[in-house]
């Protein structure tokens, strides 16, 4: 016995089991027909509530939907740029990041200790001298 066996009145499962193979494809028809109205019906009551929600806030739906298109076209021009130069560990150059990917514990360390980015640019800016070896 499968699951909708299970949730299905019996009655019903007794009167599927009986069906002709085109009594069944018409039942199938209609199912699909009712599902489909049934999903028209809970998109359009989404919609309405939505469209509520975001009028107690002073907004339209498509004031919302511009906005977030927005967004992410901003977010995926952002995460596309390169933050220009890589990022040196002060404590071992050959140790590098590029700006892409997880962040290596190294520097979550020196974020952590409240250092900044910045702080290792202008680290790499002195990373000639001798008594700093020149990463790869």
């Amino acid at each position: 016995m499968d699951g909708m066996e299970c949730m299905m009145d019996p009655d019903l499962t007794a009167q599927i089991a009986v069906m002709s193979r085109a009594e069944l494809k018409q039942l199938k028809q209609q199912v699909e027909h009712a599902l489909d109205r049934n999903e028209l019906r809970h998109m359009q009551d989404a919609i309405a509530a939505v469209t509520q929600a975001v009028h107690e806030f002073g907004f339209s739906l498509q004031e919302i939907l511009d906005f977030q298109e927005e967004a992410e076209r901003k977010r995926l021009a952002l995460s596309r740029q390169s933050l220009g130069s890589r990022l040196y560990n002060p404590e071992d150059p050959l140790k590098s990041w590029s700006g892409r990917g997880r962040r290596p514990a190294w520097l979550v360390r020196h974020l952590k200790a409240g250092k900044s980015l910045d702080d290792l640019r202008a680290w790499q800016a002195h990373s000639g001298r001798e008594d700093h070896p020149q990463p790869r």
